[in-house]
């Protein structure tokens, strides 16, 4: 459903440039698409909004060239990486909510307000509405108008809007249940009419497995994470959906009191991660720290750094208290504690090796 930047190729390719702005035009979005291509973000906003400004100039403000120029302008300005530069270069920018708004409105005048081409506007559009509570309710108006606008089409094409939908509705907790509802929804159609190994399909049940871990309810979901990780392992299509999927089952292994099951996921993930010399190791299963009771009942603060061996299992080995502050309590829950944490073990030509890390815990009275 995604607006490909390269959508003005062929229009530009047949379409004479014969004074200086359409001139101007094309090399400012021939620009655009390699800054594209190159990752490079800064340049992806420095051409997109020129290639916006003379487009407009060159096809007409009403043209769907223009509206698609607004919508690749409006995603070049959403960019994360050019954050800072809006904020700090003084330059006026549109909001991307004003530029999908004018493309939507051009959309409409040239296919009509019953058009399946409004829905990847539409989904857009209700992407651009970020401030909580102050627009919930045009980001859900944009995505109940775009599932609508959907439901004649056949079974996959419904699923990927859904999912789309479920997607951007998750950011808005009110609409949590709406959100879990459209996503359910895409993976039955997947599971009915979309093969096992299809990516669209395993990336949903991704998604609702995401949301029975939410729910504590591990046994669903971890029937969904195993077939996940089983097919992206097959696909040998390696992501950040599969390291999660791992990641989820070390802690439904971890609850259900089963290290071993969940000692292959973090053999998985260390095996999918790379590593450098100096890369500390983050914990995949953690539970929170203890507070020593009669500390707590004395408002007494206090922090425990350790030292331990992640072993090639991923198993804490070894732990050690180098410093402390104030008391003999802090550390002996810290070490029972530290025991029960699982890591993702450091591989080195394609083995997995013991290392050492280290940890603090902050126990803070309130």
């Amino acid at each position: 459903m995604t607006l490909k930047p390269i959508i003005l190729a062929v229009a530009i390719a047949t379409l004479p440039c014969t004074v200086q702005a359409e001139t101007s035009f094309s090399d400012a979005y021939a620009a655009y698409q390699s800054a594209v291509e190159n990752s490079d973000a800064a340049e992806q906003l420095k051409q997109a909004k020129l290639a916006f400004e003379l487009g407009k100039a060159k096809f007409g403000e009403s043209h769907i060239n223009s509206a698609n120029l607004a919508m690749n302008y409006a995603k070049a300005i959403e960019l994360r990486e050019n954050f800072s530069i809006r904020n700090a270069s003084g330059e006026e920018f549109l909001k991307p909510s004003e530029l999908r708004a004018l493309a939507l409105g051009i959309y409409e005048a040239e296919y009509g307000k019953e058009a399946l081409e409004l829905i990847d506007p539409l989904m857009q559009l209700a992407n651009s509405y970020r401030y909580p509570d102050r627009n919930d309710r045009k980001k859900k108006a944009a995505v109940d108008r775009a599932v609508e606008l959907s439901e004649k089409q056949g079974p996959l094409f419904r699923a990927k809007v859904y999912t789309e939908a479920g997607t951007v509705l998750q950011s808005v907790p009110k609409y949590r249940s709406e959100s879990r509802r459209h996503i359910l929804n895409a993976y039955e159609l997947y599971e009915e009419h979309a093969p096992v190994d299809s990516i669209e399909r395993n990336l949903a049940a991704f998604q609702v497995a995401k949301y029975y871990m939410s729910d504590g309810k591990y046994s669903a979901a971890e029937n969904l994470l195993v077939s996940v990780v089983e097919q992206f392992q097959k696909l040998e299509h390696t992501s950040n959906v599969e390291l999660v999927a791992h990641a989820f089952l070390v802690k439904i292994y971890e609850n259900k009191g089963e290290p071993e099951a969940a000692t292959q996921h973090c053999l998985a993930i260390g095996s999918m991660t790379p590593w450098s010399d100096s890369q500390q190791q983050e914990p995949i299963y953690q539970k929170l720290p203890d507070y020593p009771v009669a500390a707590l009942r004395r408002g007494k603060s206090g922090w425990v750094k350790m030292s331990f061996t992640v072993d090639k299992m991923g198993f804490v080995r070894d732990p050690k208290v180098i410093d402390s502050k104030n008391g003999n309590s802090f550390e002996k829950i810290a070490l029972a504690n530290i025991k029960e944490w699982r890591y993702a073990p450091k591989f080195e030509n394609g083995q997995p090796v013991e290392a050492s890390t280290t940890v603090q815990f902050d126990y803070k009275a309130k």
